[in-house]
């Protein structure tokens, strides 16, 4: 309890109220530590815990399953042995191995960023016999409207969510590609090169 001491002048216009420091509260900037006779344990909570940089796997993942898309990481042989035909109009992200390279400060004393190059398919289950454009039918049932064109729009999507996580994108390409890998798949091969800061979370 906040302990008082009012003086009252001759000349009743003002009061004058003297507090004593000792009754502040803890949080109030003019307080000081009290010593305690009793065995509290300080903290071993680090006061600046390390940032750690987000991989680009962890982040490509949390955008694909937002988005609704089935997501693989590996290398192509391994990604090579899923099997599309399981879920017909599903969307793969299969995300091959990428490379890490560490940015550092002007003093080379702590890292800043990382920089990532990779590659990934973005695809779906596709007909094999299935034309490309309009070479056997028309446009309507091609690889290219049924397949190809709707995830450019998803491609456009994944790219500008990295760009509000504040990833700085500088390649975001692709090429069509139809009956890639074992499991027949239309869609894109896309490439990327990107930096993720450190407080990045």
């Amino acid at each position: 309890m906040m302990r008082l001491r009012v003086d009252t002048a001759t000349d009743t216009s003002f009061i004058k109220i003297h507090v004593n420091p000792r009754c502040l509260h803890p949080c109030h900037p003019r307080s000081f530590h009290q010593p305690t006779t009793n065995n509290h344990q300080p903290s071993t909570k680090h006061p600046n815990p390390l940032k750690m940089i987000k991989d680009i796997v962890r982040i490509l993942q949390d955008i694909a399953q937002a988005k609704g898309l089935e997501y693989h990481y590996g290398k192509k042989a391994a990604l090579n042995l899923l099997d599309g035909t399981a879920q017909p109009g599903k969307i793969f992200l299969l995300h091959e191995f990428t490379n890490r390279k560490s940015e550092y400060n002007t003093s080379g004393t702590k890292i800043t960023a990382a920089n990532y190059e990779g590659k990934f398919f973005l695809v779906k289950h596709a007909d094999f016999d299935q034309q490309y454009f309009a070479e056997t039918g028309t446009q309507d049932t091609s690889k290219y409207t049924a397949n190809i064109e709707p995830l450019l729009e998803v491609f456009t999507a994944i790219g500008n969510t990295l760009a509000c996580l504040t990833a700085e994108v500088t390649q975001w390409d692709n090429i069509d590609v139809t009956d890639a890998l074992d499991a027949n798949m239309d869609g894109l091969l896309c490439s990327y090169s990107l930096k993720i800061p450190v407080h990045y979370e």
